[in-house]
């Protein structure tokens, strides 16, 4: 019998986490699923880890090291599963996570992607703080460039080989692409409940320093993603592109490279003028700027 999902997880030296990771997939209510870990060319015991887990669904695959988007796609093209989703080597689902979410999917169809809320947890699995996600589209993610699936987002199988996945050139923002990307395909729905945890630590992307190409990406893609597109007259795309350099200045500005953030903001300007006025231009310069005083 084929499993209904197939749960993946990219690991590259996640030796601290991995085992509460698989751990959390394992103990699921709901057991029709395989559990694919793609092991991408870890140095350190994460192998090791795995390894000691005797369980049938779980199946391991160990490639030479590709990145992330590579490591997702590897995996669900090997995935025989219904629905898709991956977990990080660093995060949990909660044992109610698979069966909590095809209960959602069999009330609301016909959606390209389904996606939960999330605790935020430290280094040693402590509550932070809870984070509901919010029904968003594609105008949202255009307008206001923002990414909601925090941790498991579900799609068919069917949609991902239609998409034919993760985009490796995208290095700091590849989920954003994709879920962009997936949009042409239909519907995102939130499922409203809290169904894993999300784990803040000093790896994570969004308290590091990320180089000088990563910080373009945003930009980068959504210059790419409108070109010879069309859209109705309700998505403001001069708007989408200063907020895209507006948001690349703001990690420029947070990895202290203040000329490049300065050329950014200005950039943002000059696309959209009245983004002057908008709330999001001056949190994103403060927000970047606090982050200089604890640096």
């Amino acid at each position: 019998m084929k499993p209904l999902f197939s749960v993946i997880t990219p690991v590259y030296n996640g030796e601290d986490h991995i085992e509460e990771t698989i751990n959390s997939v394992l103990s699921q209510t709901f057991e029709n699923f395989e559990y694919i870990i793609i092991n991408d060319g870890s140095t350190d015991k994460s192998e090791i880890i795995i390894k000691k887990f005797r369980d049938k669904r779980l199946k391991l695959y160990t490639k030479i090291n590709e990145g992330q988007s590579v490591a997702i796609n590897y995996g669900w093209n090997l995935a025989q599963g219904t629905y898709l989703t991956y977990l990080s080597a660093d995060d949990i689902f909660y044992k109610n996570y698979l069966t909590d979410s095809l209960e959602f999917i069999k009330l609301n169809p016909g959606y390209v992607l389904y996606y939960c809320d999330y605790n935020l947890i430290d280094k040693n699995s402590n509550f932070i703080k809870k984070f509901n996600s919010k029904e968003y589209d594609q105008k949202t993610m255009l307008q206001n460039l923002v990414c909601y699936p925090g941790i498991g987002p579900i799609l068919l199988r069917e949609i991902f080989l239609k998409t034919k996945g993760w985009n490796h050139n995208y290095k700091y923002l590849p989920d954003f692409e994709y879920w962009l990307r997936l949009s042409d395909f239909g519907k995102f729905k939130r499922i409203p409940k809290t169904l894993g945890g999300y784990r803040i630590h000093p790896k994570s992307n969004h308290v590091r320093d990320v180089s000088i190409d990563q910080a373009n990406e945003m930009y980068n893609l959504i210059v790419n993603y409108l070109t010879d597109k069309k859209f109705n007259k309700s998505i403001n795309t001069k708007l989408s592109l200063a907020t895209a350099a507006l948001l690349s200045g703001k990690i420029h500005l947070k990895s202290r490279r203040f000329i490049l953030a300065i050329k950014f903001f200005f950039k943002s300007l000059k696309l959209y003028h009245l983004i002057f006025f908008k709330r999001v231009f001056w949190s994103s310069i403060i927000s970047a700027l606090r982050i200089q005083l604890y640096k």
